[in-house]
Order: structure tokens, then C-alpha cells, then sequence
């Protein structure tokens, strides 16, 4: 017996769901690239939450974490299922910011007004800059293959 295509299997997977055709047929066009944007995103946070968590956090500290990783989420998601730039490319925006924390956490050397930018006000311990860097890299994975799903623009 054959094994069913990949177009075949993905269909009867997307049929088990309560979709409707617009819903199915966006599920299905999703790019493999888009699926890596979005998952990469989506673990760039989870990580950066073990991070920031591995610090015993006071009430209000929790509470600005799960609002910011909500809005952060859902632009993941506006950016990679509804195709909406805009989503995007505040997300990286958001990423750029916790690349220049982690660039601070390793900064020694370089001008003394950008080291008073990065540098944090305390000393980092090793076990929360790992997770930081990992966060930092799966953002800067998501942005390639964000850029790598974008269509290019026709040029008249």
C-alpha cells in the first residue's frame, strides 16, 4: 500500500478541524517559511519567559510579563497567519530591544555613553545570560525566515 502524499495528508489533518474552506485553504498555503517564523518566534519567547523567570519576580513584574508576551504573541500570530507586516516588524522591534539587553549583558569594552546605554545595572549570572542569548538567536532565526517568506515586490 502507498503511502499517502504529503498535500493528501496535511487536507485530511485540516479536515478534522471545524474549519471553514477560507480557514482550511489558509492553513494549507502557510509557508514552510511563515510555520519557521512563527515557531521560532513563539520559542524565542518561551525561553526569554524561563529567563526572565529564573529570578524571583514581584507581583507587578508578573503581571507586565504576561501582558507583554500576550500583545507579543498575538503579533507573532497576526504577523504569520493573517500576513500582516505591520504585526511583524513591531515584533522585531521588540526582538531589537532584547538584542541590544544581551549585546549590554556581554559588553566590557566600546564608548562609556553606549556602555551606560547596554550595561546592566546589576551583574548578570551565567545561567540567565545562556537563555537570553538562546531568546536572542531564535529571534534573529525568526527574522531570517521572515524575510525569506516575504514575497518580493514587482518593480515596474
Amino acid at each position: 500500500m502507498e503511502a499517502p502524499s504529503r498535500e493528501a495528508a496535511e487536507a485530511a489533518a485540516v479536515r478534522t478541524f471545524n474549519l471553514n474552506a477560507e480557514q482550511r485553504s489558509r492553513l494549507i498555503k502557510l509557508s514552510n517559511n511563515m510555520k519557521m517564523f512563527e515557531w521560532s518566534a513563539y520559542g524565542s519567547i518561551i525561553v526569554g519567559l524561563l529567563s526572565d523567570l529564573s529570578t524571583p519576580p514581584n507581583a507587578g513584574t508578573v503581571i507586565f510579563f504576561i501582558v507583554v508576551t500576550v500583545i507579543v504573541v498575538k503579533l507573532i500570530w497576526v504577523a504569520a497567519q493573517r500576513g500582516q507586516g505591520w504585526a511583524a516588524w513591531i515584533y522585531f522591534a521588540y526582538a531589537a530591544i532584547g538584542l541590544l539587553g544581551t549585546i549590554g549583558e556581554f559588553w566590557a569594552v566600546g564608548s562609556s555613553w553606549l556602555r551606560e546605554l547596554l550595561t546592566p545595572e546589576t551583574t548578570v549570572p551565567v545561567l540567565h545570560k545562556t537563555p537570553d542569548v538562546v531568546a536572542t538567536l531564535l529571534a534573529i532565526v525568526a527574522f531570517y525566515f521572515y524575510m525569506a517568506a516575504r514575497k518580493p515586490v514587482a518593480r515596474a
